[in-house]
């Protein structure tokens, strides 16, 4: 009788989803974690000795914080009524996740790790919040790449695509040369069309202003789109439909499952993404353009400029032709300064 009303009282606990554990069960998890807690202090106080907290500041109180927070969730766990509920949501969400293209456990990864590098600012400190964040923000980028790589592969299977991209390329080179021109014309204050070399290098090194002017239409772009987020919340599904409609079927059709959630994502990430890159790079535009009329300087004194023997210039001095028997002349000081001259004649120089 006492076995039957035991066994009848087990299964109404399957039922309802809150089987409990067999007391020697839950006591052999709390023992294995008592021990992990052990190793975790033996641990950490090795490191403490090998890699004391000036290293790091804010690592110890961090890992000790961490530990308690883990030890308390794991002794809830082991005593909770209803795991059985936890392993069921655990389960599905595992086959959520695995159901998912690549590019999307990409964007559930990049919440996990936002929310995780908050976390941990917020329980380290100041200085384990800037390491953090800077953990996410290159995570974000990885992301980002991974998506232009993916847009860029599908584009270029398409004829407009292939045009779009070569487009873009042209706009972006010559925005880029054009940009390396005006470097150059204000540091040495002529025309720059015989400063090839250092042109192109210039050119090279605006690559990080040209993403600054990127993130804005992006930023801009993304704020745009957000405004119309009701329309295919309203539409739904038959969105891709009016596509493939409109268009004739001349794109491919994209098939990935949750596509309205994946779309409303990704505007949310790549404005914010795309706000943090235009704001971050203007503020640091005034240093960078100091740095590059120093590149500038020296890249046409060393590239583009010569030890010529047309005019009578002093030794270590350089010039360089510009048309009409006209010459800018470089000089170099002893503390390694680069000055550029007037355009002169040969003759108007002085004796050096």
């Amino acid at each position: 009788m006492m076995k039957d009303e035991k066994a009848t009282a087990k299964v109404e606990r399957k039922v309802s989803g809150i089987e409990r554990l067999p007391t020697s069960s839950r006591r052999k998890e709390v023992s294995d974690t008592i021990k992990g807690a052990g190793v975790f202090i033996a641990g950490a106080a090795m490191l403490a000795l090998i890699a004391p907290s000036a290293v790091v500041p804010g690592t110890f109180p961090l890992l000790i914080k961490l530990f308690v927070l883990g030890l308390i969730l794991r002794i809830a766990y082991i005593h909770f009524p209803q795991r059985a509920v936890l392993h069921r949501l655990g389960s599905k969400t595992a086959a959520v996740y695995r159901s998912l293209a690549t590019f999307q456990k990409l964007y559930v990864n990049v919440g996990i790790v936002s929310v995780a590098c908050f976390l941990l600012g917020w329980l380290g400190g100041p200085s384990i919040f800037r390491a953090t964040l800077v953990l996410m923000l290159v995570f974000w980028g990885t992301v980002a790449v991974y998506d232009v790589l993916r847009w860029y592969r599908a584009l270029s299977d398409q004829l407009l695509g292939k045009a779009a991209i070569g487009l873009a390329f042209v706009a972006a080179s010559n925005l880029a040369y054009a940009l390396a021109g005006q470097e150059i014309a204000s540091v040495v204050h002529v025309v720059p069309t015989g400063f090839t070399h250092a042109t192109l290098f210039i050119a090279l090194a605006m690559i990080p202003v040209l993403l600054i002017f990127a993130g804005g239409f992006v930023s801009f772009a993304c704020l745009l789109l957000s405004a119309l987020v009701a329309l295919p919340a309203a539409l739904g599904r038959h969105i891709p439909q009016l596509l493939h409609w409109l268009l004739a079927g001349t794109m491919p059709k994209l098939e990935f499952r949750h596509a309205l959630v994946t779309r409303i994502f990704q505007v949310l990430f790549y404005g914010v993404l795309g706000t943090l890159l235009y704001t971050q790079g203007e503020r640091g535009m005034p240093w960078y353009d100091r740095e590059m009329s120093r590149a500038a300087t020296w890249l046409v004194f060393n590239f583009d400029m010569f030890e010529a023997e047309e005019c009578k210039i002093a030794s270590g001095d350089r010039l360089m032709p510009l048309g009409d028997a006209k010459f800018l002349v470089a000089k170099k000081s002893a503390g390694g300064d680069i000055t550029f001259g007037h355009p002169v004649k040969c003759d108007d120089l002085p004796s050096p």
